[in-house]
């Protein structure tokens, strides 16, 4: 039995001593490293993010219109020392205002894909949504 130890011990040490050192590869990468505590920030391609639109439009447009049309008529007869005489006059008088006014707001909300990191660190992103007012 002594033997059989003798033999197990001495092959336990030598396959220690030939044994090949274990690679491995950190899983910690220092470009892209967020603390668990840390703000979670869209940082890499493929993220989303949400974007918030507001938006104020008004527009105002205003029109007057001024018109006037005025014609007289004369007409005198003389008979016998006697005068007749005529008038009339005839007149068109108009006046117009007119007034537009819009106004619209708009609050969205839109997710968007992270979709190229520029050299500065600026995202550039992609999204669509589609509004119907």
């Amino acid at each position: 039995m002594k033997p059989i130890r003798s033999l197990l011990a001495l092959l336990t040490m030598g396959l220690t001593m030939v044994a090949l050192p274990a690679l491995a590869q950190s899983l910690y990468n220092a470009e892209r490293f967020q603390a668990l505590t840390s703000d979670r920030r869209a940082i890499n391609v493929g993220d989303s993010l949400t974007v918030l639109v507001f938006e104020n439009a008004s527009a105002s447009q205003s029109a007057d219109t001024v018109t006037e049309k005025s014609s007289g008529i004369n007409v005198g007869v003389g008979a016998n020392a006697r005068n007749y005489s005529a008038r009339g006059s005839v007149g068109d008088e108009s006046a117009g205002k007119g007034r537009v006014q819009r106004s619209g707001r708009l609050a969205a909300q839109i997710t968007v894909t992270v979709s190229e990191v520029t050299a500065n660190g600026d995202l550039r992103i992609a999204g669509k949504q589609h509004i119907v007012v």
